[in-house]
């Protein structure tokens, strides 16, 4: 079982890897906007919104479906809401249209889809779990650097030329989840290691120790949401004489590292647990705040990009963290509904960029965003200590 467990691994990032096509909505929606001129940039916002909205509840679908749903027909199902996603969306005419297609439809199968994988793949490595688990939310953090370079570098400049492409990733998105969902499966109860120990969801919500972290989620996750929506901004206003493609590499760099840090990090849980890897995710935030802070005051641009690095490393290790303290804290009996609820952070977390646009409209300066990280930093740390106490408690 040890060497053939690592199949579903195989499988479960090929998953992930095209799911997380959503996510380069910032690239997608540059070909949309110049296509209609237009939409606002705030009408256009909305679709990203609906799409984390719709993420969180396909994940909750899925997770109370589990239940009666094979892990793969999960999958499956996934595909066929992203392939309806994005035909629609390629085909529309009216910002409804690519509301309905690409927030809600695409939304919705890549929750489904997510869970199908998390909730199963995870259960067979009870030795690995944030290993594991990193490896496979690393292919959702590669997702939208992979395939946003992919789509620029193959969708013509001209208005209109987006929609072929969109209907290209449907079928290539449809494609690859269907292969891999023959290889999602839960192991048999012999192998499910704890699957008869947990905590209900009910029970869960009952404890302190969960809205601790859901709070240390939220500040975490919108800070470093704050940082990614406007990277290119910031680029801008501490390094003004840099060139566009070297601005995309610096941003791109944020991507890499969240990838890379969703992997350090899962290895870092299974080795020191919980605390060691949530103090040190906050540290991660507090220091490329710090580098950022003197980079805006003219100190250098390699201060800003030492700050992305770090911050994409710390934000990469949000997540594992997510699946790890789920499971680790209440048990995988019923993990997979336990681990999208905790996982709807993500809803109030999605905010963070409004408020750092509204915080820059505000006072003309990204050093108002860094100080209200500095500050989400400064409630994530007091939540990480609030966890230890409650389990000193217990």
């Amino acid at each position: 079982m040890s060497k053939s467990r690592w199949k579903y691994v195989i499988a479960g990032v090929g998953v992930l890897l095209l799911a997380g096509v959503v996510y380069a909505w910032s690239v997608l929606s540059v070909s949309i906007a110049r296509e209609f001129p237009d939409w606002s940039r705030a009408k256009l916002s909305v679709t990203f919104t609906l799409l984390m909205a719709f993420f969180c509840a396909g994940q909750i679908s899925c997770g109370f479906a589990g239940a009666k749903l094979k892990p793969r027909t999960g999958v499956w199902l996934g595909a066929v809401l992203l392939l309806a996603g994005f035909f629609i969306s390629a085909k529309m005419s009216s910002i409804a249209m690519l509301y309905v297609g690409f927030g809600v439809l695409c939304g919705f199968g890549t929750g489904f889809a997510y869970i199908a994988v998390m909730s199963s793949v995870v259960k067979w490595f009870p030795d690995k779990r944030g290993l594991v688990s990193g490896i496979l939310l690393m292919g959702f953090g590669f997702s939208s650097f992979i395939i946003g370079k992919l789509f620029q570098a193959y969708t013509p400049a001209q208005a209109g030329a987006w929609r072929a492409s969109f209907m290209m990733l449907g079928v290539v998105t449809f494609a690859v989840l269907f292969v891999c969902g023959f290889f999602i499966q839960k192991p048999d109860s012999a192998a499910d290691a704890g699957a008869a120990d947990g905590l209900t969801t009910g029970e869960m919500l009952k404890k302190s120790k969960f809205w601790l972290y859901y709070v240390w989620e939220i500040s975490l996750t919108g800070a470093g949401l704050m940082i990614i929506a406007h990277a290119s901004g910031i680029v801008a206003d501490a390094a003004p004489a840099i060139t566009a493609g070297e601005t995309a590499t610096f941003v791109g760099l944020i991507s890499i590292a969240n990838g890379v840090g969703r992997v350090v990090f899962g290895t870092l849980y299974d080795k020191r647990g919980r605390r060691a890897s949530m103090l040190i995710i906050c540290v991660c935030f507090g220091a490329a705040m710090a580098l950022l802070l003197a980079s805006l005051n003219g100190i250098g641009s390699g201060l800003m990009v030492a700050a992305f690095v770090i911050l994409g490393l710390g934000y990469g290790g949000i997540p594992v963290c997510n699946s790890a303290f789920t499971g680790e804290s209440f048990g995988m009996a019923h993990y997979q509904t336990n681990f999208p609820v905790c996982n709807s952070a993500m809803l109030p977390a999605s905010f963070g960029g409004t408020i750092a646009g509204a915080l820059y409209d505000g006072s003309g300066s990204y050093m108002s965003v860094v100080m209200v990280i500095i500050a989400l930093t400064a409630v994530s740390l007091a939540c990480a200590g609030g966890i230890t106490a409650a389990e000193k408690r217990v």
